[in-house]
């Protein structure tokens, strides 16, 4: 069987049944989207805050927590794209976090009516990007492992 940096290539695929591509498509994803909203917003918060239509809030705690996470996870996608079963599990923690950010966060002051504009959006990409999440992870390979 061949092996792509030390991981099994097409028998693998079929039997743990994961889509290399699709792992791969959420990677790049991340790259493009998280680790680039990161990058901009660690280096200019207020240009972030500016692009995004967002308040621009004190840096130093869940803006800047949250941004070097997103950065953290491109960092993460960049070795995903070489093995990607070895860091699929950043994937569904990022669907976690994103799924506890929605009850957690969003529902609340969505009951409340509290939610600005910019939080419907940025809801709706965290839907996108958690169903993106969970179609890519690799079900029977953390079962199996």
């Amino acid at each position: 069987m061949i092996t792509n940096g030390g991981e099994k290539t097409s028998n693998e695929s079929t039997r743990v049944n994961y889509h290399p591509n699709w792992l791969r498509f959420m990677y790049v994803v991340n790259i493009v989207g998280a680790m680039g909203l990161g990058i901009v917003y660690l280096i200019s918060p207020s240009t972030m805050s500016s692009l995004l239509g967002v308040p621009n809030l004190d840096p130093m705690w869940s803006p800047g927590y949250a941004y070097s996470y997103m950065a953290a996870l491109g960092v993460i996608g960049l070795l995903g794209l070489r093995s990607p079963l070895k860091f699929a599990a950043s994937l569904l923690l990022q669907a976690i976090g994103k799924i506890v950010w929605i009850v957690a966060v969003f529902a609340p002051a969505l009951v409340g009516g509290t939610v600005p504009q910019w939080g419907y959006e940025i809801t709706m990409l965290f839907v996108f990007w958690i169903v993106g999440d969970l179609i890519a992870t690799p079900w029977r390979y953390f079962k199996s492992n």
